[in-house]
């Protein structure tokens, strides 16, 4: 990896990890995806310092280019996180349906109540 490609490259973590601070200091983004992202910019910056074991593991997965590794575990980061996403997504759906059962009934409750009370 050349010098201008290392320099780029920190350069853009950098840049990635400004921007997810500046997201979270918007309340755009919370704090525990924060995280994730950060995680990533910090796996950028380590794959560039620690290029040759990146060659390593290419020569140990069988793999011809140092890229085809990289693409390899982004998919499988991709896929992760989409999991995640997806576990969320489940649990806030059954959230929703429990609330909206638990407002209904709520609701029915105090119809009922203001139905009984006697008209003045």
């Amino acid at each position: 990896m050349s010098t201008h490609q290392k320099i780029a490259s920190i350069i853009i973590a950098l840049i990635i990890v400004a921007l997810i601070f500046q997201l979270v200091r918007k309340r755009y983004l919370r704090e525990e995806y924060a995280l994730i992202w950060i995680t990533c910019a910090c796996l950028m910056i380590g794959v560039i310092w620690l290029y040759p074991l990146l060659v390593f593991i290419t020569h140990l997965i069988g793999a011809v280019l140092p890229t085809t590794t990289l693409f390899l575990f982004a998919i499988i980061f991709i896929f992760l996180l989409c999991l995640k996403f997806s576990v969320t997504l489940s649990r806030q759906k059954t959230q929703i349906r429990d609330l909206t059962q638990k407002l209904a009934l709520l609701e029915a409750h105090q119809n009922k109540q203001d139905l009984s009370l006697p008209v003045k």
